[in-house]
């Protein structure tokens, strides 16, 4: 998938070393379900896991066309047969945040899942204190629809803020 400024490709092991300096940050993975990546072991089983995937999961590394440079990761995950409906992770380096990017990459992997994998849903989780992840899900339409209170994750317990976006919004 492409952008004018992004190209979204499916992640392989190529993106071992990107993907470990980006998932390495605390900052930048404050609220990720998982703590951060301590070696490139690490990011090498992660993207092996992201490269056998469940039925109609995916998962895409997000570069900057210009400087071909890996700046994030974007995916879809936990298909639902029942509403026909994706989960949606995504994660920017901290350095690239507030430029528009993430903005542009889910606009295009939504229309992806919208018109190319024929997708009813298309669902959100986030912690609830990510203010700037839920102002952008929010300029891209998506609805509250429920919350789960102290949901565990490798961090503790979090309240988590689940939205979604259907194909006909």
């Amino acid at each position: 998938m492409e952008t004018r400024r992004l190209l979204l490709k499916e992640i392989d092991i190529s993106d071992k070393v990107e993907l470990f300096n980006i998932l390495k940050d605390e900052d930048t993975t404050k609220y990720l379900s998982y703590d951060k990546l301590n070696n490139q072991r690490e990011a090498l089983e992660m993207i092996i896991k992201y490269m056998n995937p469940s039925y109609l999961e995916s998962e895409y590394s997000i570069f900057l066309k210009k400087e071909k440079k890996m700046i994030g990761v974007i995916g879809f995950h936990t298909y639902n047969s029942n509403e026909n409906s994706l989960m949606l992770e995504f994660i920017l380096n901290k350095d690239y945040q507030n430029k528009g990017y993430m903005t542009e990459a889910l606009k295009e992997i939504m229309d992806y899942g919208f018109n190319n994998l024929n997708l009813n849903k298309i669902k959100v989780a986030l912690m609830e204190d990510n203010e700037r992840c839920l102002n952008l899900i929010g300029k891209l339409g998506f609805k509250y629809e429920s919350q789960m209170i102290e949901d565990f994750f490798d961090k503790g317990y979090h309240n988590v803020l689940y939205y979604s976006k259907y194909k006909e919004d």
